[in-house]
């Protein structure tokens, strides 16, 4: 989606009085309500978003800018269908459309459809006029990630970080692969470079946790965990985290060592089994493997992006423990270490529609992030949309919903 418009001021003032009057009514063109079916799904109003594109669709059933942000606001609205039918015209009016087709790209792994899915992130991502083409790349090592394939997922996965080295979720993904495959040195060093990036990344500290503790690294595991528990309290991430303290802080006495017993003693009386009390009945534990991956799962979300995660079910029998819980995408903007550059940003960020906040990271900078969302599609359309208003390219951070 192209970067939001100021609207005038007295579009604004029209938009806040509630007046029953249509913008059609009152003459708006269709760039106007345009502008204003883009602030509606900004702030996530699916039905005030279709209700302008739609005006503004009638006006200029050609422009591929209102076809892909009709297809945005019913993917929002949940009604797929007519998302796809939109995306693809977008791309009809304009086949090298990159940001459609990576929403494209997302719809289709959503479906289970690889080939048409991995065709149309890889016509994004080699798009010379792509600005997040990093995007895509991640995407498709999600795709192959989700089907299994974990070299060719780090291919693109690097690849990403290649096309942004401060890609602190693509280098997070770089890091999941490298410990899979068992290479834990190079994937503490991805999920560092992830942390440097994303100092609040839950995920990443969890990972670096477990690297420690199976490493004998105790006091640097229980730090990694500690920094779970405040950053992702109530949450899969910090159940994990809280399993390896209790390790941690009651590791397990050594066994005692056997002796071997003379025939000639006498043999040990054992109660008349008659009267022992009947076996209760075996508890389901989940205790975690420390070389599993630990996820939040996008998928994109519907996200932005791809699809991410596995989908599988619990063995028969068997009680399913820790769901994976939703996740949410918030878009940093800029980082300063001076408040006020911080805080003069965000009021730049409301003047043209975006709800901005300001968060001090102990230790670091003020960062300017958007609201979150709650799909990995949105924050890239935020991401594309908030280009150009700072020196660094912004960055999408993944984190679990609280």
């Amino acid at each position: 989606m192209r970067r939001l418009s100021v609207l005038y001021v007295a579009l604004i003032a029209a938009l806040v009085s509630g007046c029953a009057t249509t913008p059609r009514q009152r003459g708006f063109t269709a760039d106007q309500m345009k502008t204003l079916g883009e602030k509606a799904l900004l702030a996530q109003d699916a039905p005030s978003s279709l209700k302008y594109l739609t005006e503004a669709e009638k006006k200029q059933p050609n422009d591929a800018v209102i076809q892909y942000d009709l297809g945005l606001a019913y993917n929002l609205r949940g009604f797929d269908a007519q998302a796809l039918e939109h995306i693809q015209k977008a791309l009809k009016i304009k086949p090298d459309y990159p940001e459609a087709l990576n929403t494209l790209g997302y719809m289709y792994a959503t479906r289970g459809q690889f080939d048409l899915a991995k065709e149309a992130f890889e016509k994004a991502m080699n798009n010379a006029f792509y600005q997040t083409p990093q995007m895509a790349a991640l995407n498709l090592g999600e795709l192959y990630e989700k089907r299994g394939d974990s070299q060719m997922a780090l291919v693109y996965y690097r690849k990403a970080v290649k096309l942004d080295p401060h890609y602190a979720q693509a280098w997070f993904r770089v890091g999941k692969m490298l410990e899979k495959s068992g290479n834990n040195e190079e994937a503490k060093q991805a999920y560092e470079t992830a942390l440097r990036e994303s100092p609040e990344m839950a995920e990443a500290h969890l990972r670096m946790g477990i690297i420690a503790y199976n490493a004998g690294a105790v006091k640097e595991a229980a730090g990694a965990f500690s920094q779970v528990e405040r950053l992702a309290p109530n949450s899969n991430l910090s159940t994990e985290a809280q399993s390896y303290m209790e390790k941690i802080n009651n590791p397990e006495p050594a066994a005692t060592p056997f002796h071997y017993q003379p025939a000639r003693l006498k043999p040990k009386k054992f109660k008349d089994p008659r009267k022992l009390e009947p076996p209760s009945p075996p508890v389901s534990q989940n205790t975690g493997d420390p070389a599993a991956t630990t996820e939040q799962s996008a998928n994109a979300s519907g996200q932005t992006g791809a699809p991410g995660g596995e989908n599988g079910a619990a063995p028969p029998n068997t009680t399913a423990v820790n769901p994976p819980s939703p996740l949410r995408y918030v878009v940093k903007v800029g980082s300063y270490q001076d408040k006020a550059k911080a805080e003069d940003l965000k009021s730049r960020l409301a003047a043209k529609g975006y709800n901005a906040v300001v968060r001090h990271v102990p230790g670091h900078d003020f960062v300017v992030e958007l609201k979150s969302v709650d799909t990995f599609s949105k924050a890239s359309t935020l991401q594309t949309q908030v280009t150009g208003e700072t020196n660094d390219p912004p960055k999408i951070i993944k984190l679990p919903a609280r």
